[in-house]
């Protein structure tokens, strides 16, 4: 398997973001730990590098699983009813633009929208 990075440029500096590796490769690798065979044999086996498969053994031995961890990634700036209800006002008035949305919506969530791009389906 190889790993997907994307580039991004953050003020001056280039971040890769790796992709996680498939719950299948896991699968593979802990198999393969069970049956005995090391890491450095794992890692040639199923074409990861041996760090890697080190990772994977030890979140595998800290939570007796191989699936992600729930709660990552950014989580959603407003709740599922806050932008049901700014979704009814636009389809209310489609001419609303997203300035008149972040006032309208500021006083009943407490938070102000900045830079809300709306796409109607």
């Amino acid at each position: 398997m190889y790993i997907i990075a994307q580039f991004f440029l953050t003020k001056g500096v280039m971040k890769v973001k790796k992709k996680d590796t498939s719950v299948e490769i896991r699968d593979l690798v802990i198999r393969h730990y069970k049956e005995g065979i090391t890491q450095q044999e794992i890692s040639d086996i199923v074409k990861v590098k041996r760090p890697t498969v080190q990772k994977i053994l030890v979140s595998y031995n800290a939570t007796g699983s191989i699936e992600n961890k729930k709660g990552r990634g950014r989580k959603p700036i407003f709740s599922n009813m806050e932008n049901q209800a700014i979704i009814r006002m636009v389809d209310n008035n489609p001419k609303f633009s997203a300035p008149k949305i972040s006032n309208e919506m500021e006083p009943k969530t407490g938070r102000k929208l900045v830079d809300l791009l709306l796409e109607i389906h």
